[in-house]
């Protein structure tokens, strides 16, 4: 029997952006009600009986692409591959699981299977009508034996019966608090709620889980998911958290899935720059809060430099590996295993894991919710990832003393508050200066990576331009750099050898011991005031 052609309008089919329109309905070779349009119309439903979107799958497919083939070769291919892959379809194991963008027999063999399931003609060839319904499969997480039990089943019959995935996210949530309410009946159900939510997304409460106490390690989680949500860090159960849970706990977001997207982007952006393998690790090691410098594509540029092979043997000793600061295959394995977890280095910025330390610096920031936000543009980058936030990793060992904002040459910098200017240090960094200004309420600011006029003694006022920012003649990079302290020790802010600071945990910072973690400052953003 010769099959009729279906003519079709796509849009974007290849990216998971599905628009079809029929125009003429195919008949399958088998005799039976199985035909193209009907196994569509079937996905289409699953997808929405279980996602409010097209699907958590494509992250997953879209990462197989991304390490098996690193941009080359078929990527429309490539993408069927991991469809096929992750519906359970034995593809072979070249490339990553079988991923390579290239047909081979095992290849050609699922794709003829997948046609023959949806009523097209099973010719083992990846055509439009095929990448479609791969797509349709993807979005709707359907495994093999759903694929050919829709496929096989009547025009019409009823599909399997699935619960939304935001019901079952909830119920899931609700679940858990049930039975942390008959442990603890004394303690917040709303705290319950948002711990059990915090698990669910991947974050770590601890040996005592849901309990309903907001304690350090709880804390910790509600700062992870404010920062990775852009929500004023404050460790605490605000009406925005506690809303911004509810939606995720619905559409099952965790901190892994958004990571490998992260990675994801990272490989695309470096993709043609140096080694292949060393952009993919680069991009593992930088959506897991590594800093690699600004070279590159947000710091993958392929090649493997002293930063790359320093977060390498940093991350080799963590897992328990040989720390070489060299790819082998235990290290790539464990890249990826990182990855898919959700796993982070400890970072500055993060809420600090020590209580004190916590306490202090939120009690410091309570406390100046006066001050503005110093750059009147705002920041070209986002100074919580890589090398801009507060403790990251540099080069000769120490660690991030303070916040960079990055911004053009030329963008004027406004005093946070009143005070009085202590000091103007020529050479800072690189042939840039830095103006050291004491507040009013006896805590110090240090504006860095700058060209000033102000002179020592002068007082400023809150919105008063005390600067402009510079390139430095070392990379051409222009930034604030912004040190805070909190004005209780004596001494030179920069020194040496570590002090014991007394607001955050203890690393190489080389400053004065009432250091203060600076992160606080992003949250300024939006009180913005300038002098006239």
């Amino acid at each position: 029997m010769e099959h009729s052609t279906m003519k079709k309008e796509w849009t974007n089919g290849s990216t998971g952006e599905i628009n079809w329109q029929s125009k003429k309905i195919d008949n399958n070779p088998n005799g039976d009600s199985r035909n193209y349009i009907d196994y569509i119309e079937k996905t289409k439903q699953l997808a929405r009986n279980r996602h409010s979107d097209l699907g958590k799958l494509i992250y997953e497919r879209d990462t197989y692409v991304a390490q098996g083939t690193f941009g080359q070769g078929d990527q429309d291919l490539a993408r069927a591959q991991a469809s096929l892959r992750i519906a359970g379809y034995d593809i072979g194991n070249t490339g990553y699981k079988g991923v390579d963008g290239k047909m081979g027999p095992k290849t050609e063999a699922a794709i003829r299977q997948v046609q023959v399931a949806s009523g097209l003609e099973p010719t083992g060839k990846l055509d439009q009508q095929t990448i479609n319904i791969l797509n349709h499969i993807t979005a709707a997480e359907m495994r093999k034996d759903d694929i050919e039990a829709i496929g096989f089943s009547k025009a019409g019959a009823d599909l399997p019966s699935i619960k939304p995935g935001h019901e079952q996210g909830l119920t899931k949530r609700d679940e858990m608090v049930s039975r942390a309410m008959e442990k603890y009946p004394e303690r917040k159900g709303e705290n319950m709620k948002a711990q059990a939510s915090l698990a669910m997304a991947g974050y770590d409460l601890g040996k005592s889980g849901v309990d309903g106490l907001i304690g350090v390690k709880t804390k910790a989680a509600i700062g992870q998911f404010q920062r990775a949500k852009g929500l004023e860090v404050t460790g605490e159960l605000n009406p925005a958290t506690l809303s911004a849970l509810e939606e995720t706990t619905q559409f099952g977001w965790t901190k892994a899935s958004a990571q490998v997207a992260h990675r994801n982007e990272l490989i695309q952006g470096g993709q043609g720059k140096g080694n292949a393998l060393v952009v993919y690790a680069q991009s593992c090691l930088v959506a897991a809060g590594y800093n690699l410098g600004d070279y590159g594509y947000k710091g993958v540029d392929g090649e493997l430099g002293k930063l790359t092979s320093k977060a390498i043997m940093e991350l080799q000793k963590e897992k328990g590996l040989k720390p070489t600061g060299q790819l082998d295959p235990s290290t790539l394995w464990a890249l990826e295993k990182a990855t898919e977890q959700g796993w982070q280095r400890v970072e500055g910025g993060e809420i600090a894991k020590n209580k004190g330390d916590f306490d202090k610096n939120r009690e410091f920031w309570a406390n100046r919710k006066n001050w503005i936000f110093p750059l009147k543009e705002g920041y070209i980058r986002d100074p919580r990832t890589g090398g801009r936030c507060f403790g990251a990793d540099r080069e000769d060992g120490r660690k991030h003393a303070g916040v960079d904002f990055i911004a053009k040459p030329g963008t004027e910098v406004f005093a946070m508050t009143n005070g009085k200017v202590l000091k103007i240090e020529k050479g800072f960094y690189a042939g840039t200066d830095a103006i050291v200004i004491k507040s009013d309420d006896g805590s110090i600011i240090r504006y860095c990576e700058i060209r000033t006029n102000l002179k020592e003694g002068q007082n400023v006022s809150k919105g008063d331009v005390v600067a402009k920012v510079v390139a430095n003649n070392k990379t051409g990079s222009s930034m604030l750099h912004l040190e805070v302290y909190e004005g209780t020790a004596n001494g030179e802010l920069s020194v040496k050898n570590d002090s014991h600071y007394t607001n955050v945990s203890p690393k190489k910072y080389q400053r004065r011991s009432d250091l203060i973690d600076p992160m606080a400052v992003v949250d300024l953003l939006k009180k913005i005031e300038v002098g006239k």
